[in-house]
């Protein structure tokens, strides 16, 4: 009987060793894949997916989140836009895939430089019961990498208006840490995808353009300034009011009458027309 005792003592203490040298294979192992636009991925659990499309700006040369400060000395920017690249300065543009951007604010803004590639996105699970996830975004062979912690907050709005992205520190160098709160970055906290990319909204003035709008302003200024002038230190009244009205009352006449001999030079000679 005491053998048989032994005997399970020792079998259930190898059952116990056994179960606790195994690896868990629970929440634990729970990964966040990426997807192919790069700023979503989806659970390896089947339990939904964190979609960051709705946040994305489909204009080229302007990121969803800009003008990002650091801290403590705000000696640079950051610019940020999931899912589609986007232009800014001299060293971040679409053709570098660029989602994340450095600006050295006390350069004017022209000295940028990519902190982060679109295609080099991942995603990482840092909680698996609260699905809490950090995104990692790796600028190429740089050396640059953002980090974005993605908070989950459901009073907060779906798209970039309503969401907070905050630089918090660059440690070590050249990785660069910032926390994003957004209804996204909850689980199915966003539907859609990535919006239809359209032109810049920014307003290019070509030069004739801003040629007619010099040469309107003159005229209003030449306008008011004469009919102040011609009221109060000349005492006109009616149209005298108006500076040189003579020439510009007459103007239409003169106009037509450079159409009619224009026209008339152009005209066959008459007929009865006899050389000498």
């Amino acid at each position: 009987m005491s053998r048989t005792v032994i005997l399970l003592i020792y079998v259930f203490s190898f059952i116990l060793v056994l179960t606790t040298a195994l690896p868990a294979t629970h929440d634990d192992d729970v990964e966040c894949n990426v997807e192919s636009d790069f700023c979503s991925c989806s659970f390896s659990d089947g339990q939904g997916r964190i979609n960051l499309a709705p946040l994305a700006s489909p204009y080229a040369n302007e990121p969803a989140f800009n003008l990002i400060p650091s801290d403590p000395d705000h000696s640079y920017s950051y610019a940020f836009n999931p899912c589609l690249p986007f232009n800014d300065g001299t060293g971040c543009s679409v053709e570098d895939d660029t989602a994340v951007c450095q600006r050295g604010t006390r350069t004017g803004g022209g000295l940028s430089i990519s902190c982060g590639a679109q295609r080099n996105t991942s995603f990482k699970v840092t909680d698996a019961k609260t699905k809490e996830v950090q995104m990692t975004i790796v600028a190429g062979d740089q050396g640059r990498i953002a980090i974005i912690d993605l908070e989950c907050d459901q009073e907060l709005s779906g798209d970039a208006a309503g969401s907070n992205i905050t630089f918090l520190k660059e440690e070590p160098r050249y990785h660069y840490n910032f926390k994003l709160r957004s209804k996204c970055a909850c689980v199915d906290g966003c539907q859609g995808g990535i919006p239809q990319i359209k032109k810049a909204s920014t307003l290019l003035i070509s030069i004739g353009s801003a040629l007619l709008i010099g040469v309107f302003c003159l005229i209003v200024i030449y306008l008011v300034a004469g009919i102040l002038f011609m009221k109060y230190k000349r005492g006109a009244s009616g149209k005298e009011l108006i500076p040189n009205h003579i020439f510009w009352f007459s103007l239409p006449g003169l106009i037509k009458d450079g159409f009619k001999f224009v026209f008339r030079k152009c005209r066959k000679a008459d007929s009865d027309y006899v050389e000498i």
